[in-house]
């Protein structure tokens, strides 16, 4: 395994490609759903590429770790991490000698991680990845610029923002989004499921208070409110057709890689990505089609997938919110995908893992 990871010959570019194709092909869904998320994995070392002490969900505080931007795509029929970045701080960028003895290219700049999540979600668009929203945490709901971008090719999403995010109302005055929730009206509430979780159905009271339209486009604040007596907030803007939001999916929109061309301002240079994680992505999007999530008869294919059906156990599909750990519930391409994010930080610096 470690050979297969660091030292055989092949081409993450090329493993990336044919996991998105399969994924279309298998999984795909015009209502489906591209999460963005990151995750730590703590190191004791200072030579693993990215290596830094930052935060860490992982460890839900400041460690000493690597962190790794990813893009899942969930849909009615699975789901499957379909694409991986590193976060390299920008004390890396700026240790040239530290880059190169990492293996990191020396074109490589730094990018946020909403860059990162950009990217990906480029490459997704480009290659024709259906999908009906985008959704992120904080850490992309709160960046103007990705919003805006999104709005641009008019593609729906529901981003998580702090309770200090403000608005511009009525009244020409910027406030709180926890304000604002404050004083709506009982009536502009509704109880609806999230889902069922291990102790049954999720129940919250949800509102929607749109604030901006445009050709037929809607911005919202989206506020989650628990039930209990001191209840808990949560806050999401989000943007979508004003009629039919359940149609949204870029349908009738500018969908980005639907016969248009990036301009040279939009293209980006991708960060060397690591290898492990496009063949745990490959071998895990096998997974939810073996188990059963897939479309109808594929039997003419089975016989290539006998292995991974012995390999990985059948397991439950879990429903609700998408998120990381359930997106890499597998665990045997789980164990592949940490210990190349985690064993060397080996960078595939190859021409065909980069975009001009």
């Amino acid at each position: 395994m470690q050979y297969l990871l660091d030292r055989a010959r092949w081409d993450a570019g090329v493993v990336q490609t044919r996991l998105s194709e399969y994924v279309q092909e298998e999984l795909g869904s015009r209502d489906a759903v591209l999460v963005l998320d990151e995750t730590g994995f703590l190191k004791k070392g200072i030579h693993s590429a990215g290596v830094e002490r930052q935060y860490s969900g992982t460890g839900g505080r400041i460690e000493n770790s690597q962190v790794g931007v990813f893009l899942c795509y969930a849909s009615e029929r699975g789901y499957v991490l379909l694409d991986r970045e590193l976060y390299l701080p920008q004390q890396w960028i700026e240790d040239r000698s530290r880059c190169r003895a990492a293996g990191i290219p020396e074109a490589v700049t730094f990018q946020t991680k909403p860059m990162l999540g950009k990217g990906m979600l480029e490459r997704a668009f480009q290659a024709g990845m259906p999908c009906g929203w985008v959704a992120g945490d904080e850490v992309y709901g709160h960046d103007g610029k990705l919003r805006r971008w999104l709005e641009e090719y008019r593609r729906p999403y529901v981003l998580a923002v702090g309770a200090a995010q403000r608005l511009w109302r009525s009244d020409m005055r910027q406030r709180r989004v926890d304000e604002i929730a404050s004083h709506l009206p009982k009536r502009s509430w509704k109880r609806i499921s999230a889902g069922h979780g291990a102790k049954g159905e999720r129940l919250y009271a949800w509102a929607l208070l749109p604030w901006a339209e445009q050709e037929g486009w809607e911005q919202a604040l989206l506020v989650r409110r628990s039930l209990e007596a001191e209840p808990e907030y949560a806050f999401y803007f989000t943007y979508a057709r004003k009629k039919h939001p359940e149609d949204a999916g870029g349908r009738g929109g500018t969908a980005l890689g639907g016969g248009e061309r990036l301009s040279d301002g939009q293209k980006r240079v991708r960060i060397g990505s690591l290898r492990s994680p496009a063949l745990a992505g490959l071998v895990q999007a096998h997974y939810p089609v073996d188990a059963g999530f897939g479309g109808a008869d594929r039997t003419a294919r089975r016989g290539e997938k006998n292995l991974l059906r012995e390999r990985f156990p059948s397991a439950h599909r879990k429903s609700g919110i998408c998120s990381l750990s359930r997106c890499a519930a597998v665990g045997g391409a789980w164990s592949i995908f940490c210990t190349g994010l985690t064993g060397g930080g080996n960078i595939n610096s190859s021409p065909s893992s980069s975009t001009t």
